[in-house]
C-alpha cells in the first residue's frame, strides 16, 4: 500500500508537470483531488485500521488540505519557471510575487479540495465497511 502512495504522489507530480499554466487550472484541481482521495482512502482504511468516522473524517481533511497545498504550490512553482510571466511595467514576476498574487487562489482550491476529498473518503469507506460487514456476515 505504501508503493501505491509513493506510485500515486509520482504520477501526481508528472501529471502537473506536463499541465502548463501561469496558474492552477481546474484539470490540475480535479488531477489533486483525484490523487489525494486515493492516498485519503488508502491510508483511512488500509494504513489505519479500525478507526471511527470521526477520526477518517479529520485525517482526511488534514491530507486534503495540506497536499492541495504542497501540490498547488508545486505546480505554480514549476508553471512559473516555465511560463514567462511579465506584469504591466514590463519586468517579470519574482516567484514570490507569484505565489504572493495567487495565495488567496491557492487557500480557495484547497478548500475545495479538503472538502472534496473528505466526501469522497467517507463515502469510499462508508461502502466498503458495509460491503465487507455483509461479507462476514453471510
Amino acid at each position: 500500500m505504501k508503493k501505491t502512495i509513493i506510485a500515486t504522489l509520482v504520477l501526481t507530480s508528472i501529471l502537473l508537470l506536463i499541465t502548463i499554466s501561469p496558474y492552477v487550472e481546474w484539470i490540475e484541481v480535479f488531477i489533486i483531488i483525484g490523487s489525494i482521495s486515493i492516498i485519503s482512502i488508502i491510508y483511512n482504511l488500509f494504513l489505519k485500521t479500525n478507526q471511527k468516522y470521526s477520526q477518517i473524517m479529520f485525517s482526511s481533511a488534514f491530507i486534503g488540505f495540506l497536499f492541495s497545498y504542497v501540490f498547488s504550490l508545486f505546480d505554480l512553482v514549476v508553471d512559473h519557471y516555465k511560463v514567462i510571466q511579465g506584469v504591466p511595467d514590463g519586468r517579470f514576476f519574482t516567484l514570490s510575487e507569484t505565489i504572493s498574487e495567487f495565495s488567496d487562489d491557492l487557500f480557495i482550491i484547497a478548500l475545495i479540495v479538503m472538502i472534496s476529498v473528505t466526501l469522497i473518503t467517507f463515502a469510499s469507506t462508508t461502502i466498503y465497511s458495509k460491503s465487507v460487514g455483509k461479507l462476514h456476515n453471510t
